[in-house]
């Protein structure tokens, strides 16, 4: 007889990692549209940063999801959510 233990700490740690999932396809669909929009053309730093930023303001993914997306794409801080 197996009985399956479930820690009280599971269904946040599922929830978290939903969150980091929905973020890394955001952050990865948002530089697929900024590549597309600018054509295979170099830019500046500042230019490519303007165009994600643009981009995300887009999107209709709540809040949480848009910080750690903005924070994949531009390399600002991780600060974890648990």
């Amino acid at each position: 007889m197996k009985k399956d233990i479930v820690e009280a700490g599971q269904p946040m740690a599922t929830a978290a990692a939903s969150l980091e999932k929905k973020a890394r396809q955001l952050a990865y669909d948002t530089r697929y549209e900024v590549k597309k929009e600018i054509g295979g053309k170099k830019v500046d730093p500042v230019t490519m940063k303007r165009l994600l930023l643009k981009q995300l303001q887009k999107s209709s993914a709540s809040p949480i999801v848009l910080k750690r997306a903005k924070q994949m794409l531009l390399g600002e801080d991780y600060v974890a959510i648990m």
